[in-house]
């Protein structure tokens, strides 16, 4: 993989080069084949984590390896500190969904309605999606969870007492069932640049998506990003 990075105004270039790794096998007759692993689909983006190393929730959004832990999940220390909210994105390849399932530990301090401590696991990108899970508890898993679509919210809140040890998280990548009963979800992003004033509406969403979006029962799901020059609000 070669990236470029830059800060300020200027254009970053990003080339993404998939090259399989090769793997050599013995035949029944001795001799040696050459065989091409298949790749994992390349069209994901390449992904930062949002918190410094430093920081509670850092551990909790660390999804390179297709596991997360609850804030300063041990050995970090004991217990998750208190006061901590915490919040990460999966987002799967096209044509994929995701599962999420959780191992080894979980203790989150237990509430009625889990009001004080929690996990709360949304589906799809955005804190406003319909909620898949908002759990707690001692010594009690959750289920197994699967998106509907390409991606999960994830979120974890401590409040300002009685902390426990956390949890371990793991997910995978399965490719989208042909029966799973709705096409996948298009994409709906639109980034305004530099204006000193505008406008923003349904005027601005491609036809095609609302169209798609209706025909197939699916909200219309659109987020702007608005970037304005350095020092403006």
């Amino acid at each position: 993989m070669i990236s470029t990075r830059c800060t300020g105004l200027f254009l970053c270039l990003f080339i993404a080069m998939d090259i399989p790794k090769p793997c050599i096998a013995q035949n029944e007759n001795g001799d040696t084949d050459l065989l091409a692993l298949t790749a994992e689909p390349t069209d994901m983006p390449e992904y930062v984590n949002p918190y410094p190393i430093t920081h509670p929730c850092y551990r909790f959004a660390d999804i390179t390896n297709k596991e997360f832990f609850s804030p300063a999940y041990p050995p970090d220390a004991a217990t998750y500190p208190n006061n901590t909210n915490c919040s990460v994105v999966l987002t799967a390849p096209k044509n994929h969904q995701i599962e999420l399932d959780f191992r080894d530990d979980f203790e989150i301090e237990k509430s009625d309605g889990c009001r004080n401590d929690y996990l709360e696991v949304r589906d799809g990108q955005y804190g406003f999606n319909h909620v898949l899970l908002h759990f707690c508890g001692i010594h009690t898993f959750p289920p197994k969870l699967k998106s509907s679509d390409r991606h999960l919210w994830v979120y974890f809140k401590s409040d300002e007492n009685i902390e426990h040890k956390g949890f371990r998280a793991v997910f995978d990548f399965v490719p989208r069932a042909n029966n799973s009963g709705t096409p996948e979800i298009r994409e709906c992003k639109k980034e305004i640049s530099y204006m000193e004033e505008g406008k923003l509406g349904r005027v601005d969403i491609d036809p095609d998506i609302i169209q798609f979006d209706k025909q197939h029962g699916l909200p219309v799901d659109c987020m702007w990003v608005i970037t304005v020059r350095v020092n403006w609000r």
